[in-house]
């Protein structure tokens, strides 16, 4: 069972929704805890053979779920031709990208928002800016330089390598494992080759980040090769303690 509705107060988001619109979607699926209800949101529209369509968007939510994103090839009973996975069992999630790739053998296609309960609720999930593009000029996103920076400022991207680019690319960093994501600033497509760009670190979780392009519905995925590190220990006052440690059972 579920209910789809906007702007759920369920594990909301951190920040506010997307400057597009004023509003989000949200979906909460609840089972008693037992694993394998699910909430599937989908739209079947008329599509033309042969041609790859991209499927974005933006997601948030928390709890004990799998969210994915899935293109199928027909109505909602098809055979699914691509999916990803936004969020899986763990921590909540702040308006995180995801897409998916798919071509339809038909002249139907569904695209598809699934929430799969795993434990105990609530299980709430959140969808903006969701959008199908169709995909007619495919890009690919090699390297970047530099590939590290550290988490107390602004880094400026000096080459962010690829094939196809143009016009006005979307260029996103994407924590590889809790989907954090900040989006870049200053973008500017040098050649068909070269993106830069620059990408606001400060306070960002460390670790290794995909570096994502969006561009006229094509999508390049550079997976786990950006690295962001910490100015510093976490938190110094427990590494070097600054007043005498009390030691003894606890109070």
């Amino acid at each position: 069972g579920s209910v789809l509705f906007r702007d759920s107060d369920r594990f909301a988001p951190t920040c506010s929704p997307l400057p597009e619109g004023s509003h989000y979607a949200s979906t909460i699926s609840d089972n008693d805890g037992v694993a394998g209800a699910e909430a599937n949101i989908y739209q079947t529209f008329i599509a033309t053979a042969g041609t790859n369509y991209t499927l974005t968007g933006y997601f948030a939510g928390g709890g004990n779920n799998t969210v994915k994103i899935a293109l199928l090839d027909g109505d909602e009973n098809a055979a699914v031709l691509n999916e990803a996975t936004v969020h899986s069992p763990g921590s909540q999630y702040d308006w995180t990208f995801a897409s998916t790739t798919g071509q339809p053998t038909g002249g139907l296609m569904t695209a598809r928002w699934q929430v799969v309960p795993s434990g105990s609720g609530p299980h709430a999930a959140h969808a903006d800016n969701l959008q199908l593009f169709v995909c007619q000029n495919p890009i690919t996103v090699t390297d970047v330089s530099p590939s590290q920076g550290v988490n107390n400022g602004v880094l400026s991207i000096t080459n962010l390598a690829g094939t196809g680019f143009s016009g006005s690319p979307q260029v996103v960093f994407k924590h590889a494992l809790s989907g954090a994501m900040v989006n870049a600033t200053d973008v500017v497509v040098a050649s068909g080759s070269q993106i830069t760009c620059n990408v606001d670190l400060t306070d960002r979780t460390s670790g290794y980040y995909d570096v994502i392009v969006v561009q006229a519905g094509c999508v390049g995925t550079l997976a786990g090769k950006f690295l962001v590190l910490g100015a510093g220990l976490m938190n110094g006052e427990f590494e070097f303690p600054a007043a005498p440690l009390v030691c003894g059972p606890p109070s």
